[in-house]
């Protein structure tokens, strides 16, 4: 299979264009990572405490996602 040809300029664009999404999509994964933990940790005091109502619970997995 032959790869087409491009200018070292629309090269550098592609990847310029390409690590700034990788920077981007980095961050996303990074702020996604702080709510699942914060997330799992209103579980594991949901299995550790006496039981929470649900309404308790879903509200404070909804303040994780509003912070």
């Amino acid at each position: 299979m032959k790869l087409p040809l491009i200018s070292r300029k629309k090269h550098n664009e592609i990847v310029g264009r390409l690590e700034s999404k990788n920077k981007e999509l980095a961050e996303a994964n990074a702020i996604f990572a702080v709510k699942l933990r914060r997330i799992m940790n209103l579980i594991g005091k949901l299995k550790a405490t006496v039981p929470m109502s649900n309404v308790r619970f879903i509200q404070n997995v909804k303040d994780v996602f509003e912070k």
